[in-house]
């Protein structure tokens, strides 16, 4: 469903973010400066790779998607630091170690529906990443959610919902499920997994609201 959801808005701005964020960039200044080997999973149309790139932040960059209609996207964007590989993300990294920075923007954790496969990335992500790395989550809060857009269905898992939302381009309504972490329960939910939770920081710039966990082993 998610796949065939971001086909549909491949080319639309209404819930895609076309560049990095302002919020966005500072973080990834401050936490990613001269990092090398950088995974940025859920790329999409590859805004994140683009700016490390471009900005040079950080070198040798893997944006991964399973969709190969974001991927054929990316690719339009050509940078001897960056490759862009159509690959599910458990299976990319289950292949690839030793990142010094993993990230997950544009609320593609949402796009995860399957609690299992969630979970075994979480513990992958541990696995992949270097004593010294830094991981960005970003996420819409499932209170948020719940009091901002328009609910068809609520399903409960252990650490959040899958809810399904009713989405409007134009005149066309789509249903769109995705999943929504409980805020009260999200230290619990990283630490589980055995991560280090440094900070939560707000994206207000964002087209829909969305919090940031910046994690580290």
């Amino acid at each position: 469903m998610y796949n065939e959801f971001t086909s549909i808005v491949a080319s639309s701005e209404q819930f895609l973010e076309e560049g990095v964020l302002d919020s966005e960039t500072s973080l990834l200044e401050e936490y990613f400066k001269e990092k090398r080997r950088i995974f940025d999973l859920g790329t999409g149309r590859g805004r994140i790779p683009r700016y490390l790139a471009c900005s040079g932040i950080c070198s040798e960059i893997y944006g991964v998607d399973s969709n190969p209609n974001m991927i054929a996207l990316a690719n339009r964007f050509i940078h001897p630091e960056v490759a862009f590989v159509h690959e599910d993300i458990l299976s990319f990294l289950k292949r690839e170690k030793s990142a010094s920075g993993i990230l997950i923007l544009g609320n593609s954790l949402g796009g995860i529906l399957d609690e299992t496969y969630r979970e075994d990335m979480l513990d992958h992500m541990y696995e992949s990443i270097t004593s010294q790395g830094v991981i960005m989550i970003d996420y819409r809060p499932m209170h948020y959610v719940i009091n901002h857009d328009v609910i068809i269905e609520r399903h409960q898992q252990e650490f959040g919902e899958l809810i399904v939302t009713e989405e409007s381009f134009g005149e066309r309504k789509v249903h769109l499920c995705q999943y929504y972490p409980d805020s009260q329960r999200l230290n619990q939910w990283f630490s589980f997994h055995r991560f280090q939770i440094n900070r939560f920081v707000p994206l207000n710039d964002s087209k829909f609201y969305r919090q940031i966990a910046i994690l580290s082993r």
